[in-house]
């Protein structure tokens, strides 16, 4: 135990130099990246666990918060250029990407890379919810308590608490 939390503080070292904010007994996997992204307003709340490769970032004033207890898969990506924030434990498979904003792809002049971001809207994942594998969460999104989303899903809309969701665009297909 002593030599998982040795690592586990060692692994999340450079992290901590570009910003984020860690809680206790939280566990960051290697293979995050370091370059060229921000952690400036992220926080992960105490016990949270972020699986391998897992690729989390915050443009201009976005921010990201991990609620206590949420375990987040590997190959997950969480990218704000708005506000994310995913409440206390929840579960995300592997695979998973939540963004609450889009790629400007509207025709300027310039390349499409040279357009940026648009504005984002805020995305809330309340507690307990469980987000499937491979799934997307969209910008604009607020999932109550306790929803379930099935694999493979675009989430484009909210839903309430105990919802379970699945397909491409996810519909409600029962309760929790």
């Amino acid at each position: 135990m002593i030599f998982l939390k040795f690592f586990s503080y060692i692994v999340s070292l450079p992290a901590r130099f570009l910003g984020i904010k860690i809680g206790k007994e939280v566990i960051l996997a290697p293979g995050y990246p370091i370059f060229g992204v921000s952690y400036k307003n992220v926080w992960l709340r105490d016990k949270v666990i972020i699986g391998r490769n897992s690729f989390i970032q915050t443009f201009e004033k976005g921010k990201i918060i991990v609620g206590e207890g949420t375990n987040v898969g590997k190959d997950v990506t969480i990218s704000s250029n708005a506000s994310i924030k995913i409440g206390k434990n929840c579960l995300l498979g592997y695979r998973v990407s939540i963004l609450d904003h889009d790629h400007d792809v509207k025709y300027s002049g310039k390349s499409l890379v040279a357009n940026g971001l648009t504005k984002g809207k805020k995305i809330i994942i309340e507690e307990g919810c469980f987000i499937g594998a491979q799934s997307f969460v969209l910008k604009g999104v607020r999932l109550g308590k306790n929803c379930v989303v099935g694999a493979n899903s675009v989430v484009t809309k909210s839903y309430p608490t105990k919802s379970i969701i699945a397909g491409n665009p996810a519909k409600k297909i029962g309760l929790n």
